[in-house]
């Protein structure tokens, strides 16, 4: 959802890392790449490639942005029988919900 946070993860077991938006470089080389706020600029098929004595491995993700999405997530609860829990979920749009046990 717009204004979130995404985390994309390759770990590959040998290389250097190289990530790419679309087909155009990225300056990260970390196992992760994580953005904060993401907006439309960040839609896209996100690439890590891994290159090693003359192998390459890669993976790819396609992230897409929306205006409208869960705004507020439930937190887990740990409980001793007989409490009582109180889950909290809110979104930016008229929505209901369905809960399951």
């Amino acid at each position: 959802t717009k204004g979130n946070s995404v985390s994309l993860h390759c770990k590959p077991t040998m290389g250097e890392i190289t990530w790419s938006l679309n087909g155009s470089p990225l300056s990260s080389t970390s196992t992760s790449l994580i953005m904060e706020n993401v907006g439309q600029e960040n839609e896209g098929v996100y690439k890590c490639q891994a290159a090693h004595q003359g192998q390459t491995l890669s993976s790819s993700a396609k992230v897409t942005v929306s205006d409208t999405g869960i705004t507020q997530h439930p937190v887990d609860t740990t409980l001793q029988s007989g409490q009582q829990a109180t889950f909290t979920c809110a979104t930016n749009a008229d929505s209901s919900f369905k809960w399951f046990i």
